[in-house]
């Protein structure tokens, strides 16, 4: 069998019919086309498809947003929190609830103060009739405020009258930084 001689200077030998080299970065030429009226059209109905769909996902993401904050917003504790300087004032609205009912904790400069109420479904307070709906049977909040590891259970003092809560915490981290700074003199 007769072999065409790759590596050879003369250039007739290399382009005898037997050599037919493949040139892979040779340029394929482009067809430029023109997408048709109807394809644009096509195009323009799905882009306006795409961002009415991304509109309405979008409005209902927010509308059910809204609406479990405002679910939110019914279940938490209202709260007040006042800097007096030299202490806190915390205010909660705790309706419905008894002094018993209500628990207030220190833990690693952590206050928490928690409410629940619960009532016994067989105990019968009306005895003319029957309840059509009772939402009432049972509540429960929580809330934390950081204080600071230095105040002391008895330094706080609570009182709560006619539905709400009222909190004096000392303020302690305004004294700790008050004394933090001090003059060096230089000798």
């Amino acid at each position: 069998m007769l072999m065409p001689m790759v590596w050879t200077n003369d250039v007739d030998d290399m382009m005898d019919d037997f050599f037919d080299p493949y040139d892979p970065f040779e340029i394929v030429p482009v067809v430029d086309v023109e997408p048709s009226k109807d394809e644009i059209e096509a195009a323009k109905s799905v882009e306006r498809h795409a961002r009415k769909e991304g509109r309405k996902y979008a409005r209902a993401l927010r509308n059910s947003w809204n609406e479990m904050n405002k679910g939110l917003q019914k279940l938490a504790m209202k709260t007040d929190v006042v800097d007096n300087g030299d202490h806190f004032t915390i205010t909660a609205d705790l309706p419905g609830f008894d002094k018993k009912d209500i628990s207030i904790a220190l833990s690693d400069g952590v206050l928490t103060v928690s409410a629940h109420h619960e009532e016994d479904a067989d105990k019968k307070e009306e005895k003319t009739g029957k309840y059509l709906r009772r939402e009432r049977t049972e509540a429960s909040y929580e809330r934390s405020f950081e204080v600071g590891r230095e105040v002391k259970p008895e330094e706080i003092t609570a009182k709560y009258e006619n539905g709400v809560l009222s909190l004096n915490v000392p303020n302690k981290t305004a004294a700790a930084k008050k004394d933090e700074t001090r003059k060096i003199e230089i000798h």
